[in-house]
């Protein structure tokens, strides 16, 4: 998956696109960033929630699940999916620091929050 900025055309509006991996948009996801554009957010914010949404559709992809039955369980291992920093299946010898920030954690989750 990846993130994309574009723009559309006859326009110099610049749009953020979160592309699977067939490089087709991921419609929930671009139905919501149209959303934030339309309520006239900033492009860094829609950038900033592009990237937490593709986060979140990574971990989704990753263990097979429907973005729209999530349960508290799946969320929780959203979370500690964020913090391991090591591939799944395998086990640190030594304590781990998180591969992302508490801080970074808190935004992606608050933004796949917002999209419920």
């Amino acid at each position: 998956m990846i993130v994309q900025k574009g723009r559309i055309p006859n326009s110099n509006h610049q749009i953020w696109l979160v592309l699977d991996d067939d490089y087709q948009p991921i419609e929930p996801i671009m139905a919501y960033l149209r959303y934030l554009d339309n309520l006239e957010k900033s492009p860094n914010t829609i950038r900033g929630y592009a990237y937490n949404l593709k986060l979140y559709w990574e971990f989704l992809s990753s263990h097979h699940l429907d973005w729209s039955s999530i349960k508290l369980e799946q969320l929780a291992d959203f979370i500690h999916w964020l913090r391991n920093p090591q591939p799944p299946g395998v086990i640190p010898l030594r304590p781990q620091i998180s591969k992302r920030s508490p801080k970074t954690i808190n935004q992606a989750l608050n933004n796949r929050l917002d999209v419920l």
